[in-house]
């Protein structure tokens, strides 16, 4: 299974189907401004590293502008219209629920 990634959709085409795939979307600016908000370990990995560059302040901005590349409006269109399951992250659902709505989706 593969759950709120960045591989491309073209790519996960050729390894996996649509009840095996699911795109989380957030819109840009949640992605960019709360990306180190969690207690994920991954992130707070990253975030050590970036507090530890030469220049923080510039490595975060570098970071941030990344994140947004990644998380730009032709990069969700493409997941949108892929084929694949796609699920905005908009704050009308608690973590619960979207745990509820993946596993159903992945028929779990």
């Amino acid at each position: 299974m593969f759950v709120d990634t960045n591989i491309s959709p073209a790519w996960l085409k050729g390894i996996s189907d649509y009840h095996h795939v699911a795109f989380l979307l957030a819109p840009q600016s949640l992605s960019v401004e709360s990306f180190f908000d969690r207690e994920d370990p991954e992130k707070q990995f990253i975030l050590s590293q970036i507090q530890q560059a030469e220049n923080p302040e510039k490595a975060m901005e570098n970071y941030r502008e990344c994140l947004a590349e990644v998380n730009s409006p032709a990069v969700y269109r493409a997941f949108e219209s892929s084929g694949f399951f796609t699920l905005l992250r908009d704050g009308t659902r608690t973590i619960e629920e979207t745990l509820a709505v993946l596993e159903e989706h992945f028929a779990l």
